[in-house]
């Protein structure tokens, strides 16, 4: 029975491995932004900018108030993960080892200063899993490059609770999950043949003690009729 155990065991924990390794839940962060630490008073930028990310893209809907009237300019998501120094915001979250793919991720205001943009970027393009956005800077430019506006990418609260989710690190690899899916096909398959095997001793060994216990009945009863003959 132990055996069958830790065969029940083994095989439900490779099911959560593989489930958690392969995940494609989104995530939802949002980040309200003010004025860049240190910027000048007069900066007014306001407004949401909204990430939602899978382990292999993001999406940034941005929704802008008090930028500079009729301007083009970056806007981005920066490796720091506090708007409150200039020191701790970082440049742009990226992977080095490929192209920097905020370069041309921009925003166009009106007349009004008011500005919309949305994007997408995938893994590929980040050289990191986008949900490892969680707690970072968004960083608002103008035409000059110039820092006006910052707010920290953070999770929505639920109405209802709900168990807490992993997220990546801001220096997780590309999602490549085929090999830990092969490894734990095999693990659970090996978990399976463990469950299939300790079952079938479990039965082998209640057929034996039945056919024991049957035999000692056997030898009970003719040695009673024995001494019933004697």
């Amino acid at each position: 029975m132990r055996a069958l155990a830790f065969a029940v065991y083994g095989l439900y924990s490779v099911l959560l491995l593989v489930k958690g390794q392969t995940s494609t839940d989104p995530i939802t962060v949002v980040a309200k932004m003010g004025p860049y630490p240190g910027s000048s008073p007069g900066s007014v930028v306001a407004g949401t900018v909204t990430v939602s990310a899978t382990p292999s893209s993001l999406t940034l809907l941005a929704n802008l108030t008090g930028l500079p009237p009729s301007t083009t300019a970056g806007i981005h998501i920066h490796s720091g993960t506090s708007c409150a120094d200039a020191a701790n915001v970082g440049g742009h979250w990226w992977n080095a080892t490929v192209a920097d793919p905020w370069n041309n991720i921009n925003y166009t205001s009106d007349t009004a200063g008011v500005g919309l943009v949305q994007v997408s970027l995938t893994a590929q393009q980040l050289g990191y899993n986008p949900q490892g956005c969680t707690g970072h800077c968004v960083v608002v430019h103008t035409s000059t490059n110039a820092r006006i506006a910052c707010g920290v990418l953070d999770p929505q609260p639920t109405s209802a609770p709900m168990a807490p989710k992993a997220t990546a690190s801001t220096s997780d690899p590309l999602p490549v999950y085929s090999p830990l899916i092969i490894i734990g096909q095999v693990v659970g398959g090996i978990c399976l043949l463990l469950l299939i095997t300790a079952i079938v001793l479990v039965r082998m060994e209640e057929s034996h003690n039945s056919k024991k216990f049957e035999f000692i009945k056997m030898e009970e009863f003719g040695l009673h009729e024995k001494t019933t003959m004697n």
